[in-house]
This record gives C-alpha cells, sequence and structure tokens, in this order.
C-alpha cells in the first residue's frame, strides 16, 4: 500500500466489486449508472492507490488477478453489511421506493409462489421479490451469496459455511409420476417394475451423485434414462406423452395434475424426505428484508 492509502475513496471498492462481479467494464457501468470511462478510471486510481493490478486481459474482456481474488475475499462482506444498513436506513426514509430482494431457488418453489409473488409486488410498496432459477447460475451458492448476486437461496442441501444461516422452510416427498393411461403401471409400483421401465430424469448432478442417489437409503436401483431434461415441467410433460416415469416431489406434481394427464404414485423403497432450506449470509439475519422474506415465505407455504 502507498503512503495515500489512508485518502482511497471508499466507493473504489464498490466499483471495483461491480466489475469484479460482472468481469466487465462495460456491465459494471450499467449496474452502477456510469460511463465505462469512469469504471476504468476507478478501477486505475485503486490500483493505484493499493499498487497492484487488479484485472488483466483476456481475449476481449478482462479477468481479475490473483490480488483482485484476495482483495474481494475480504471486502465482500464489508460491502454487504454496508449495503444492508444502508438499505435498511433508506427505506425507513423512503417507504414508496422498494427494495428488490432476489432470491435463488429450484423451479418447485418459484412455481409454486410466482401467482403469491406477483401480488405481493403490486400491493406493497416495502420491498419488491424477484425469482432466480437456481440452475440459471453457473457460480455455487457461497460464490451467489458471498459476491451478491443474491439476497437469499433457497435449495434442498444446506450450505455447511462460515457465517451462512440454514432456516428449515418445509419438507416434501419423493413421488414416481407415470402417463395417466399408462398400460403397465396402476395406483402402485413394485420396486422391480420400478426397476424395469423406462425412465425420464433431471439434470441435477451433485459431483458424482444424482439428486436421487443422494436422497435413496440404500443402493438405489439401476434406472434406463430414456431422456435428461433441465426442467421439472419438460419432464413431466414429456412423461405424461410416453411411457416413461419421473421422479418429483409430491406438491410441484399435485400442482402439474391438475394440467396434464399424470398420475401420481408413491415411491417404492426408502428414500429420504427432500427439505426446502432458506440459506442468508449470517450478517442479513436481522435485516429486514431476510426477516420479511423469511415471514412471507412461512405464510406463502402454510396457505398451500
Amino acid at each position: 500500500m502507498t503512503q495515500y492509502s489512508d485518502k482511497i475513496d471508499l466507493n473504489l471498492f464498490r466499483t471495483f466489486a461491480a466489475v469484479y462481479k460482472h468481469d466487465s467494464i462495460s456491465r459494471a457501468a450499467e449496474e452502477l449508472n456510469v460511463t465505462p470511462a469512469s469504471v476504468s478510471q476507478s478501477i486505475k486510481k485503486l490500483s493505484t492507490a493499493l499498487n497492484t493490478s487488479l484485472f488483466m486481459r483476456r481475449g476481449r474482456g478482462i479477468t481479475p488477478t490473483l490480488q483482485a481474488h484476495h482483495l474481494m475475499e475480504r471486502i465482500a462482506p464489508l460491502l454487504h453489511e454496508f449495503e444492508v444498513i444502508t438499505n435498511d436506513c433508506l427505506h425507513d426514509v423512503h417507504q414508496s421506493t422498494p427494495r428488490k430482494v432476489v432470491v435463488q431457488a429450484p423451479e418447485p418453489i418459484i412455481f409454486e409462489h410466482i401467482k403469491s409473488t406477483e401480488l405481493a409486488n403490486h400491493t406493497q410498496t416495502r420491498f419488491r421479490l424477484e425469482w432466480l432459477d437456481i440452475l440459471y447460475s453457473n457460480s455455487d451458492s457461497y460464490e451467489t451469496l458471498k459476491f451478491k448476486h443474491a439476497d437469499a437461496i433457497i435449495d434442498i442441501f444446506q450450505l455447511a459455511e462460515p457465517n451462512i444461516c440454514n432456516d428449515l422452510l418445509f419438507e416434501d416427498e419423493i413421488v414416481v409420476i407415470a402417463a395417466k393411461n399408462h398400460p403397465r403401471v396402476g395406483s402402485t409400483i413394485s420396486p422391480e417394475q420400478f426397476a424395469e421401465e423406462s425412465h425420464i430424469i433431471l439434470n441435477y448432478q451433485f459431483g458424482e451423485s444424482s439428486l436421487f442417489e443422494m436422497l435413496y437409503n440404500s443402493p438405489p436401483p439401476k434406472r434406463r434414462i430414456l431422456s435428461t431434461q433441465t426442467s421439472l415441467t419438460s419432464m413431466l410433460s414429456l412423461t405424461s406423452e410416453s411411457e416413461a416415469l419421473c421422479l418429483c416431489t409430491r406438491r410441484f406434481a399435485e400442482q402439474h395434475a391438475t394440467r396434464l394427464p399424470i398420475k401420481i404414485l408413491p415411491f417404492p423403497g426408502p428414500v429420504e424426505p427432500v427439505k426446502f432450506w432458506l440459506i442468508y449470509p449470517a450478517q442479513s439475519r436481522d435485516s429486514r428484508a431476510i426477516k420479511w422474506l423469511h415471514s412471507t415465505l412461512v405464510d406463502w407455504v402454510q396457505q398451500q
């Protein structure tokens, strides 16, 4: 650090965080509502003040240096805490300006609550909820929270990281889905028949294991895969038009059973229930936004 480090404009760190988040001067400028030239100048000032290079050219874009990664690790919690405090203070004064709350969640959660969200966003002015599909982002859950891509995450596995809160929202069961007029499957299915039929699965992996393998209490039966989908909705739709089976949570299946010719069967084996967790940074625990989000989601789940 130079002798001028005590005179660094703290806004330079906010600009740095935006460039780091997007790997782009122009997209950071859009987020901050300033010109790209202003962003470039701010990054240059911060690099000079810290006496280190923060970004390197790579092709037509830029990439953070090792020093930039280290810096972001240190300042991310501070920037997040400052934003929480600022937002709470601003919304105490300016009630007419909604505070956007971004939540990354799996498809069943978004599908179940999208109508309630739309109604809430139109009828109350304190907060505005925005959903982000959990499969949309390539970053993992911890990076998503650390670099403020979302205020909170709803996921089926807890995030075992320091300074992260995991609040259980509700549990659901895994069920088997078949076409309503399936020629071989009735109101129940045996483990042997489950293994014999073809399957449509969701592309939702955890390392080398699928979601099904993670929830099964013993070595899972081998499945004959007919198709792999990235959406639960498309998986159910294809199942309704074929003789293949698929697995789904009961709440999501029951919502689609009114629209699709499918039937819901008990799973023929020892499978764990699916637990949905609200995950957020510990420093946000007392923020009004997280408190509102938690109470709102609990109310919606109970109403359903």
